[in-house]
């Protein structure tokens, strides 16, 4: 086993491959991979043609370098997920045509969800810096679902790279080790990574680890149904992306779902800076008239507004509180023929109203979701 490569057991946290990958084998598999990830199917199929364009090999020695690949070999623990395995079930070569089968961790590693996933077990093999999957899986170890930064001492950093009585000044830690291991992740991982300094008496003791994953924010199904509704409302993807992830995680997907509808029919100019703002509260989405507005054309009488609710009501009899707005509809009709003739103040009125019984109900109910 290369110890320079592999995470130590006791830390319940390593990949390790043995033999370790070359570099022309990691571009093969990186070409495999993107190739599965394009298409989701399992064998992926390439002429072996191909294959020696790929790596400058000569077609004489596809099958020996074939066969070595087939036979490095996996182990692995990702805290309670112990196991061994291959990159590959199997190659098969076929009138010229070489199938591989990729291994179910590699495969489970593009499926959104899953342990193999979170982890980016495939990114291990794909590495060219040895102290970058140690520092990959420290991080990955160490982040929190809720957050996208960590704070690590320098001393800490060093020993988990195996380094702790090397480079004692920061600026040659940085330039050999550090910035190299960023560009390597950054590169091969889902993940984006960055870093600020932190000083203490005049000395950098820590870092601050940033990272982004808008890769698995987008294969979130919740996220990616949300960002559909206002894709074409955005002027910054990215943004829209940061604000239904952080939204997402100190609420609930219909209310999330709730607040982009209303800011989709509500904002005038800047879309994404209206989102940020009903998000944060600093708009309230119960008492802004623009959602009246919507009433107004799509209802021309009281008849086919009550009728269109009361249908609505039937389908939501689990919730016995909205039982409620069926007396509510005799006084709405005394009270437009009697003391109020504006048909905005009685939508307005009737909205409020319900809004307070159920607010869900009524956005699904206006914009028929």
């Amino acid at each position: 086993m290369n110890q320079k490569f592999s995470l130590l057991s006791e830390r319940h946290y390593y990949v390790d491959i043995s033999p370790r990958i070359t570099s022309r084998e990691k571009k093969l598999l990186l070409y495999v991979f993107e190739t599965y990830k394009k298409y989701r199917k399992n064998p992926v199929k390439l002429s072996s043609e191909k294959i020696p364009a790929i790596l400058n090999e000569e077609k004489k020695d596809l099958n020996i370098f074939l066969e070595k690949l087939s036979k490095k070999r996996v182990t692995y623990c990702l805290k309670n997920l112990y196991g061994f395995s291959s990159l590959f079930a199997s190659v098969i070569n076929v009138s010229e045509s070489l199938s591989f089968y990729l291994s179910h961790e590699i495969t489970e590693s593009f499926n959104f969800g899953t342990k193999f996933y979170n982890y980016d077990f495939k990114s291990f093999f794909l590495f060219n810096e040895k102290s970058s999957p140690l520092f990959f899986l420290e991080i990955l170890k160490r982040k929190k679902v809720t957050e996208n930064e960590i704070i690590i001492s320098i001393s800490d950093l060093k020993n988990i790279l195996m380094i702790e009585n090397a480079y004692d000044r920061f600026y040659d830690f940085e330039r050999y080790i550090l910035k190299k291991i960023f560009y390597d992740v950054n590169l091969f991982s889902r993940f984006n990574f960055s870093y600020e300094k932190i000083k203490k008496d005049g000395r950098i003791s820590g870092l601050k680890i940033l990272f982004d994953d808008f890769e698995s924010i987008q294969e979130n199904p919740d996220i990616n149904h949300l960002i559909s509704l206002a894709k074409d409302h955005t002027e910054n993807y990215k943004k829209l992306l940061e604000l239904v992830s952080s939204a997402l995680k100190i609420k609930d997907t219909e209310t999330v779902k709730k607040e982009i509808i209303f800011s989709i029919e509500s904002y005038t100019q800047n879309f994404d800076r209206f989102l940020e703002k009903v998000f944060n509260g600093k708009i309230d989405i119960y008492e802004d008239l623009n959602i009246v507005n919507y009433y107004e054309k799509e209802y021309s009488n009281f008849y086919t507004f009550q009728s269109d609710v009361i249908k609505e009501l039937k389908n939501h009899t689990e919730n016995r509180s909205l039982l409620e707005y069926l007396s509510l509809s005799y006084e709405l009709y005394s009270f437009f023929y009697g003391k109020q003739s504006s048909y905005t103040k009685l939508i307005h009125n009737i909205i409020l109203k319900i809004l307070k019984i159920d607010s869900v109900f009524i956005v699904k109910f206006i914009y028929k979701i």
